[in-house]
């Protein structure tokens, strides 16, 4: 996947048509860690602090630009913000700081990081959240929950925040996590390789799917990034309308897992069952 998305950051540097826009990919996977960044802490208190502070401010706003449109004045920051508003503002800007040139990849200080495998990778395919780059990362090696005062989102809502959901697993026998997502009204990738992804593969509808299966079968592993670097291609220049049809349909697809339809081939392994053994 992060060789995938190395190709999707140089192709979306390339293309003038995507210049406004970004990925910022999640990796929701557990390790080890020593305590939350205290960069991001720190910046996330600045932020909220911020947010209030301008929120404050609102009113008073609303009232100048109002003022500013009946009389056809320009609406500039001296008419907006008044000085001292100005002065407590740039001094709370000031309190965001980064540790380095770049912001961190990872939430969490990881135990032996240089042994991580999803750092080393995203080092190696030159993932490392440059201003330059489309593709941004956040590494979440934490178990999602509300209660973690960071993200402050349990599992079902972080994937109903999301646009796209990606499990390119080599081997589930189900795998529940595209279904859940699908469930969400979430499109997602699965794998040919998962019995999910072959279950829904001849499912789906042929425009705007809500599940994209990755054919990993039989495959190497350059040929699998390339597949997978296609599918996010197509995914980043899809029409607002075509994303919207993509979340609609992934809800109809969960539903060919709905119990009502499964129970019935328990049912008939059930009565087979029990033929054989009369």
């Amino acid at each position: 996947m992060i060789k995938s998305l190395s190709k999707l950051n140089d192709y979306m540097k390339e293309d003038s048509n995507l210049k406004e826009k970004n990925v910022i990919t999640f990796f929701f996977v557990p390790a080890g860690v020593a305590g939350v960044n205290k960069e991001l802490i720190r910046n996330k208190d600045s932020y909220e602090d911020l947010y209030e502070e301008i929120l404050d401010s609102f009113t008073n706003m609303k009232e100048k630009i109002m003022s500013s449109l009946i009389t056809g004045t320009e609406i500039t920051e001296d008419i907006l913000l008044e000085q001292v508003m100005k002065q407590r503002i740039n001094i709370k800007k000031k309190r965001f700081k980064r540790d380095k040139e770049t912001p961190p990849l990872t939430s969490h200080n990881i135990i032996d990081e240089y042994r991580d495998a999803i750092l080393n990778c995203l080092k190696t395919y030159k993932l490392l959240n440059k201003i330059t780059d489309k593709v941004k990362i956040v590494y979440y090696p934490q178990y999602l929950t509300e209660l973690d005062n960071l993200l402050e989102l349990d599992y079902n809502k972080a994937v109903m925040v999301s646009d796209l959901s990606v499990f390119p697993s080599y081997y589930e026998p189900w795998g529940y996590t595209p279904l859940e997502s699908l469930a969400l009204s979430v499109p997602t990738i699965t794998t040919d390789c998962a019995g999910f992804g072959r279950h829904v593969k001849n499912r789906r509808n042929i425009n705007n799917p809500g599940a994209f299966v990755l054919e990993r079968y039989l495959k190497n592993d350059e040929d699998v990034a390339e597949d997978l670097f296609d599918i996010f291609k197509m995914y980043v220049t899809l029409s607002k309308e075509d994303l919207i049809e993509n979340k609609i349909n992934s809800k109809h697809l969960s539903m060919v897992a709905d119990w009502d339809i499964l129970i019935r081939n328990y049912q008939k392994a059930y009565a087979i069952a029990l033929n054989e053994n009369e």
